[in-house]
């Protein structure tokens, strides 16, 4: 009875953000998300919470995967984004359709896919963002990074559960057999894996409210125009591709005052940005920009 009565509580709160979601209010719609995820855990027995945490999520990777390597989204895209059948999309992958029915309806079941009607399917908004250059990016890093990530309780139990001290000690480096180097140092000497990483930090922040944006952060009242010229208005320290720069150079264009992107080289070779100057730094070295003061730690969205 008790659990009922929390679980019709939240409901009541998340009908509390109708007119925020209404409004196209970005706060609103994190809150309602936050409101549905509480919901579904109350709802939910402890089993199926087991069942879809340690089985179906897990599963649900690496069908992504093998989706990807048979290229599903591309196929539902084809002429006009057409339902179809198992037997159609294993044609045009060259697979077994009954291998095809499997992974189709297990990503059917975890909504990546629409399921249309038996052995049917269709795009979903999310199986359309797997076609972008954001998602390629993601995945292709998510799968390299897998190996750390198996291996994470190995390495917790050989380090008796203490948090690592020093980089060169990390679960990355662990993981992978590395030496006398960092999970960024090692990134930058690996072409394919750096850019990527820079490509899912990006995409992680898509579609968030941003610091800059002043519901976060008071912009206005914290920051000024630089007089000097040659003066620094934002270092945005490890900033990847730049896109909390990006951000606030669109919400404050006229603002006067350098904005400065630092990074790794293998990062900061690739950026090029309106407004943005792309600076090579380890922030493990002295800071080579001077006299700026460090605003606290504005809130971050995950």
């Amino acid at each position: 009875m008790a659990e009922t009565n929390q679980s019709l509580q939240t409901l009541d709160a998340l009908s509390s953000v109708r007119g925020g979601l209404a409004s196209e209010d970005g706060m609103a719609r994190l809150k309602a998300l936050e409101l549905c995820q509480r919901l579904q855990l109350e709802l939910e027995t402890p089993g199926e919470t087991f069942f879809r945490t340690f089985w179906a999520q897990t599963a649900h990777h690496w069908i992504l995967f093998a989706a990807l390597d048979l290229n599903i989204p591309k196929i539902l895209s084809e002429d006009g984004e057409s339902p179809k059948t198992n037997t159609q999309i294993a044609k045009l992958a060259n697979a077994e359709p009954v291998l095809i029915g499997r992974l189709m309806r297990h990503m059917a079941s975890m909504g990546t896919v629409a399921e249309l009607g038996p052995d049917t399917f269709a795009h979903t908004k999310f199986s359309r963002y797997l076609l972008t250059d954001a998602a390629t990016a993601c995945l292709t890093f998510m799968r390299y990074f897998q190996s750390v990530t198996t291996k994470a309780p190995e390495y917790l139990a050989q380090h008796n559960y203490v948090s690592p001290t020093s980089p060169q000690k990390a679960p990355y480096v662990w993981a992978n057999g590395l030496t006398d180097t960092t999970f960024f140092g090692h990134l930058s000497q690996e072409p394919k894996y750096g850019p990527a990483f820079a490509g899912m930090m990006r995409a992680e922040s898509e579609g968030k409210p941003t610091w800059s944006d002043g519901q976060l952060y008071p912009v206005k009242e914290k920051l000024t125009d630089v007089e000097d010229s040659n003066g620094a208005l934002v270092v945005d320290i490890g900033a990847g591709n730049g896109q909390d720069l990006e951000w606030f150079h669109k919400n404050h264009p006229d603002m006067k005052g350098r904005l400065i992107l630092q990074d790794l080289p293998y990062i900061t070779d690739s950026v090029k940005l309106d407004g943005i100057e792309a600076m090579a730094h380890n922030f493990y070295d002295e800071q080579p920009v001077k006299g700026l003061y460090s605003p606290p730690n504005y809130p971050r969205l995950r």
